[in-house]
């Protein structure tokens, strides 16, 4: 399924006129969003944005430009660029199936006014989505003209390079598709002030620092494409340590970092959710400096965080890409690369591999379905729910797919591990000699009434399922 996702998009990408002006990024490797380019003060003019590549230990692989001006912009794509000196500007996502990295702006020129182009309806200057790929193309054809009117558009993510959610100062969070010049409200409540969107687990997220609350929403569950939908802040927040939330990174569905460039506890917040409630920890970075980007990798049940921070609260000129590696309270934050004079350090992510989890559709015979996230890397953990249960959801997983049919069930595989709720994470161990081995993972809703149609599998019925290769 990701591959054929993969296809699907890179199809509708070479449709337009791709940017191909940079090199497949290097696993292993960070992006970041860079806005300026040292050219002069970044000032509240339109200016150009770049994904840049460093190694882990900051040093610059590559420099990947985005369209900044009619010079610059293909034919059937847009411009996009940012406030140079807004910090809520310049975010940056990677799709679900990792294949994407995704940043907004404006099709403006840089050096416009922003009169000219921020404080203008969308149909005028649009709203652009900038999508790098893996193969270092970079695509901004997809531009909204009903969003975001005379305000910010933030921050987009999307899980295939289809389907994009975006977030902004003002109307929450909507949907679009690639390509697309319109767009569907999708929240229907408040707060409507938004920063950052990501998807963890099959959910979208947002982050916010309204006066109304700060923290982290979640977006009904699933993605949603339709309008109206509930939202509600994570239990937990608003909280008193919570003073200005910007990006977030979740290790597992139990702990999530959350970038905060507040006065009350600026750095990189830890919250565990104990007892259904989400609770502070304590906070790392570097003492005295503020975070707004952010992204981590878990690996052998240890988190290393990538942060863009800095010195006070300003927006100004100059910032530092940091990291730390999570290993309690103290953990100590190191200064990887800062940004040259005449430009910032906005959004970060790190690139693993693309995810090997690959779903397989048309096996179920009930209503409850079956999500699962994560790389399939040796090492890390995947994450395994029944969804939309009658009964009672249990997960079954094993080595041989047998894709046997049964009434009008398919059962996935054989019988290795039966676990005890709808819930579980499979921890891959970090053992070369797994690489290439495939488990094979599917839901049960025992007691489900419809299983009584069949006379031989008459108490339960299946989900679909996945395959998870490691890699």
């Amino acid at each position: 399924m990701i591959r054929s996702s993969f296809l699907v998009a890179a199809a509708l990408l070479s449709a337009q006129a791709a940017l191909a002006q940079g090199l497949p990024p290097s696993p292993g490797n960070l992006i970041v969003l860079r806005v300026g380019d040292g050219a002069a003060t970044l000032t509240s003019a339109a200016a150009p944005i770049f994904f840049d590549e460093y190694t882990p230990a900051g040093t610059l692989v590559q420099s990947i430009p985005v369209p900044a001006d009619a010079a610059s912009q293909p034919v059937g794509q847009y411009r996009c660029t940012i406030r140079g000196s807004a910090a809520s500007h310049g975010r940056l996502t990677r799709s679900t199936n990792g294949i994407y990295f995704t940043a907004v702006g404006f099709d403006a020129d840089a050096g416009t006014p922003r009169t000219n182009y921020e404080q203008v309806a969308a149909n005028v200057v649009p709203r652009v989505v900038a999508l790098l790929d893996i193969t270092g193309n970079v695509n901004t054809s997809t531009g909204l003209t009903d969003a975001y009117d005379a305000a910010e558009i933030r921050s987009a993510v999307t899980d295939d390079g289809i389907n994009l959610w975006t977030a902004g100062s003002s109307g929450g969070v909507r949907y679009a598709t690639y390509g697309a010049t319109t767009s569907t409200l999708v929240t229907g409540g408040n707060p409507t002030n938004l920063r950052c969107v990501d998807i963890f687990h099959g959910d979208v997220y947002a982050s916010t620092g309204s006066s109304g609350g700060v923290g982290l929403i979640q977006v009904d569950t699933g993605l949603p494409t339709g309008s109206g939908v509930p939202q509600a802040y994570l239990p937990g927040f608003p909280n008193s340590n919570a003073g200005s939330s910007y990006d977030f990174y979740f290790a597992n569905p139990h702990t999530v970092y959350v970038a905060d460039d507040g006065s009350l506890d600026p750095g990189i917040q830890k919250y565990e959710l104990i007892g259904g409630v989400w609770t502070w920890q304590y906070t790392l970075g570097i003492v005295g400096q503020v975070a707004r980007g952010l992204s981590g990798y878990t690996q052998n049940g240890v988190t290393t965080l990538w942060a863009t921070s800095q010195v006070g609260f300003s927006s100004g000129n100059g910032n530092d890409l940091i990291m730390v590696v999570d290993t309690g309270a103290g953990s100590t934050a190191n200064v990887l690369t800062s940004a040259a004079p005449g430009s910032m350090f906005r959004g970060v992510r790190y690139y693993d591999v693309p995810t090997s989890l690959q779903r397989l559709n048309g096996l179920a015979c009930g209503s409850a379905d079956i999500k699962a996230s994560g790389s399939g890397q040796i090492g890390t953990d995947v994450f395994l729910d029944v969804t939309h249960p009658v009964g009672f959801p249990l997960i079954y997983l094993g080595t041989t797919n047998l894709s046997a049919p049964l009434c009008s069930c398919t059962v996935l595989t054989d019988l290795g591990l039966l676990t005890s709720s709808g819930s579980f994470t499979l921890q891959i161990p970090n053992d070369t000699a797994l690489v290439g081995a495939t488990v094979y993972a599917q839901g049960i809703d025992v007691f489900d009434p419809a299983a009584a149609s069949c006379p031989i599998l008459s108490f339960a019925t299946v989900t679909d399922g996945y395959a998870i290769t490691m890699q």
